[in-house]
């Protein structure tokens, strides 16, 4: 029985680690860093500083780009996941890739 314990609290540990919890400066802001510096850092373009947390949840002089707890209707969200070449798509250089927009 305790060996039964000890294999079911393994796997409970083991299952965890695959949902962990998204560390956004090692991830997130890694994605900003590498596809929207060019144009997003400071003065930038339409306001949006993507350079920090702090930055991107004070949102650009349009208002918010992030909508908590309801990502589809983010700007940010609805920005990568246009088509490429629709007016409005971000980043303008080519798509993010699945993965990314996943996060």
């Amino acid at each position: 029985m305790v060996e039964i314990q000890k294999t079911y609290f393994l796997l409970f540990c083991l299952f965890g680690l695959g949902f962990g919890q998204v560390d956004y400066n090692l991830e997130i802001q890694t994605i900003f860093n590498d596809n929207c510096s060019s144009c997003h850092i400071s003065n930038s373009s339409g306001g949006l500083n993507l350079s920090s947390y702090t930055n991107v949840m004070n949102g650009s002089g349009n208002g918010a780009v992030i909508t908590p707890y309801d990502h589809t209707i983010s700007e940010l969200y609805v920005r990568i996941t246009l088509p490429s070449s629709s007016d409005g798509d971000m980043p303008p250089s080519g798509s993010l890739s699945q993965d990314e927009i996943n996060l």
